[in-house]
């Protein structure tokens, strides 16, 4: 129902402006898909695209619904997560805008040992304990240090955990023998992923 009087009012909008004045961004509000879907042919990806929003945290559901999807379907071998914030009116002077991307692959890495997801889940809003108990199961570890908290990324509500997700990818790629876990719990959904090093034999 908020979606579709949200529609209604950028409709209005766009009436009063006429069509050369109408805001791209303000489009993209009320077509989610809008976005990715101009991404996926400007950088000529094929395959399945899927658009969500859960608020603070969901660059970082994305990227464990992403491995989910990875894992379970055979009509991609790669996909390319990505989040981006916004700054409109309503914005706090601290506010971040700017975006991040990853790029997860089943296909086995050429070198012995390669930054791979371990484990990931998703749980209830607040319930970002549950989730990194379930990622942690299935990464077949018993506990793992939470990935560094980023400065100004962490007033950045979509981009802000993917970010610090990326930087967590550093330390295991010069040498951090041990797994880390990047955990949020704000939002419409918690998330937890497990990343560490796997060897190509562990595809």
């Amino acid at each position: 129902a908020m979606l579709c009087v949200m529609a209604l009012e950028r409709l209005g909008v766009a009436k009063e402006r006429g069509l050369p004045r109408l805001s791209a961004p303000a489009f993209t509000r009320v077509v989610l898909n809008a976005a990715p879907g101009a991404a996926a042919r400007a950088l000529e990806l094929r395959g399945p695209t899927t658009t969500l929003t859960t608020g603070a945290g969901s660059g970082l559901v994305a990227l464990a619904l992403a491995a989910e999807q990875l894992a379970t379907r055979a009509d991609a071998d790669t996909l390319v997560v990505a989040a981006a914030d916004e700054l409109d009116e309503d914005s706090s002077p601290d506010a971040f805008e700017g975006g991040a991307a990853v790029a997860l692959s089943r296909v086995r890495p050429a070198r012995r040992a390669a930054v791979r997801l371990l484990g990931w889940a998703l749980a209830g809003p607040g319930r970002a304990a549950e989730a990194a108990e379930r990622a942690l199961a299935m990464a077949r570890v018993a506990a793992a240090p939470e990935a560094r908290a980023l400065g100004d990324a962490a007033n950045a509500p979509a981009t802000g955990e993917l970010l610090r997700f990326a930087a967590a990818l550093a330390p295991l790629r010069y040498g951090e023998p041990a797994p880390l876990i990047v955990t949020h719990g704000g939002g419409a959904s918690a998330a937890a992923i497990v990343v560490g090093l796997g060897g190509a034999e562990d595809a």
